[in-house]
């Protein structure tokens, strides 16, 4: 599946199409994960508030080009400021790989939701970090 845009959300729309195909691959709906780390999901918030109000700190991304960081935080400011006011930041998921620890959050906002994929490594520093446009806050993951 490919889309020409940042805001296509072409993970759900490769699953619907093969759900069509095969009624077995219909996904799971997703739902907010028990937070066993609340700091750790308000410092996610408050980078992601960080990144759409233009304060990001290169500082927390492990790394990162000062281009490549500059190019990510402001294509990213972008997408999250056009959606208003952030109203809700949950915790969908949390894995353990090697050095790194992956999460998904969900955010509601204003007028719009995203899904935020967030690696951090040693340190907590950020070691990846997508924003995904979001149509359904369950959506499977």
């Amino acid at each position: 599946m490919f889309a020409n845009g940042e805001r296509a959300d072409v993970q759900t729309l490769a699953r619907e199409i093969a759900a069509l195909n095969d009624p077995a691959l219909v996904a799971i709906p997703a739902s907010v994960r028990t937070d066993a780390d609340p700091a750790e999901t308000s410092r996610a918030r408050a980078l992601i508030e960080g990144i759409a109000g233009g304060r990001a700190r290169q500082s927390d991304f492990a790394d990162f080009a000062k281009l490549d960081f500059k190019e990510l935080t402001d294509l990213y400011a972008g997408v999250l400021s056009e959606l208003g006011a952030l109203i809700d930041f949950k915790l969908f998921d949390r894995r353990e790989h090697c050095a790194e620890t992956t999460y998904r959050y969900r955010a509601r906002y204003a007028q719009g939701m995203v899904e935020v994929r967030l690696g951090l490594g040693r340190g907590g520093k950020v070691t990846n970090l997508e924003v995904v446009p979001l149509h359904d806050w369950t959506a499977p993951l």
